[in-house]
């Protein structure tokens, strides 16, 4: 129904809770072909994984103010180390020393300054670790852990 005046802008919120996997498939189909027509679109929702795969712009609103405003792109220039490890103390350590936040049992860093320094500890103590890009749910933890 809210395509039917053709709108310049479009507002979405939570557009796909209880939708099933082929159609939420579709949904975003349909959603693509607006933005290659020149829509805006704008979608709220819990599902980051979901906001990561298909959108191009992430603004995260706390307490009223943006307190971050990305584009996938910039967000993908930026990367993340996960460190995880069932050893509470040697995560404390390693946070202590290099900042990071600890949730569950992983430690996310985002400063590699040191990151020689961090390769050698988890070689030497066998701890498992991932290097990759940062997603949404990365920024929004970092957002979460600073409110």
């Amino acid at each position: 129904m809210s395509l039917v005046s053709n709108p310049q802008i479009l507002f979405l919120d939570e557009p796909t809770v209880g939708m099933d996997t082929e159609f939420r498939m579709e949904f975003w189909k349909i959603i693509n072909e607006l933005r290659a027509n020149h829509k805006t679109i704008f979608v709220t929702s819990h599902n980051l994984d979901e906001l990561n795969d298909y959108c191009n712009r992430f603004i995260f609103i706390h307490n009223g103010l943006i307190v971050k405003n990305i584009t996938k792109d910039e967000l993908n220039g930026e990367k993340i180390l996960v460190v995880v490890n069932e050893n509470q103390e040697s995560l404390n350590h390693i946070q202590a020393t290099y900042g990071g936040n600890i949730i569950e049992n992983k430690l996310y860093l985002t400063e590699m300054e040191r990151h020689q320094e961090l390769m050698e500890i988890f070689e030497e103590e066998k701890m498992d670790y991932e290097y990759r890009f940062k997603e949404v749910k990365d920024l929004y933890r970092e957002i979460n852990m600073i409110s």
